[in-house]
């Protein structure tokens, strides 16, 4: 064979040869992206599934859990038929203060149910010390809603949810804020 067709041939073999390795290795690059889309799309999910603003996903915030005497609460009978249900966290340190908030604000916004959830196994337990009324406690929240719940209460926020428990919108809240001003934020997002 003369060294010109012999040279052709070897071009001709590694240009084969680069053509399926530039393929197989654009395959490898969209199955990576492909790859990282999903991972992307997982991650945006859970993130979503924790976050307290606003989902129009049905079921966001399941509002079930033990009550104070563990047994299991899968819908509070003060939340069937409310349009607006206020979810908070209560803490120990200024339960009773929280509780008449809560109650007030209940009595302000008519159709809106208030819903507390414990902060901890003490506040459970001083619960039935406390005077409270027409205001369900949960002592116990499932998983997902607690973790919901936490972070919702760590940025200083009360979780208003519909009826269908789809995540409508938030309030700001302390225990020092006037029933008025949370009673009126609520209004504004149902």
């Amino acid at each position: 064979m003369p060294a010109n067709r012999q040279s052709h041939a070897i071009m001709a073999f590694q240009l084969a040869l680069a053509a399926i390795l530039s393929a197989l290795a654009l395959r490898e690059v969209i199955s990576l992206k492909r790859s990282v889309d999903a991972n992307d799309a997982q991650r945006a999910r859970l993130i979503a599934r924790e976050s307290f603003e606003p989902s129009q996903a049905s079921l966001a915030l399941p509002l079930e859990g033990l009550d104070l005497k563990g047994k299991l609460l899968a819908t509070p009978a003060s939340l069937r038929g409310s349009a607006t249900i206020v979810v908070c966290v209560l803490h120990t340190a200024s339960l009773e203060r929280e509780l008449q908030l809560w109650e007030e604000i209940s009595r302000e916004t008519p159709g809106t149910t208030a819903l507390g959830y414990c902060e901890s196994l003490e506040c459970a337990r001083e619960l039935p010390t406390v005077s409270r009324d027409g205001f369900d406690v949960i002592a116990y929240a499932e998983y997902h809603t607690a973790r919901v719940l936490a972070r919702a209460d760590g940025a200083g926020r009360a979780l208003i949810v519909d009826g269908s428990e789809r995540i409508i919108g938030s309030v700001a809240w302390t225990d020092a804020s006037p029933p008025s001003t949370i009673a009126a934020a609520i209004v504004g997002v149902r």
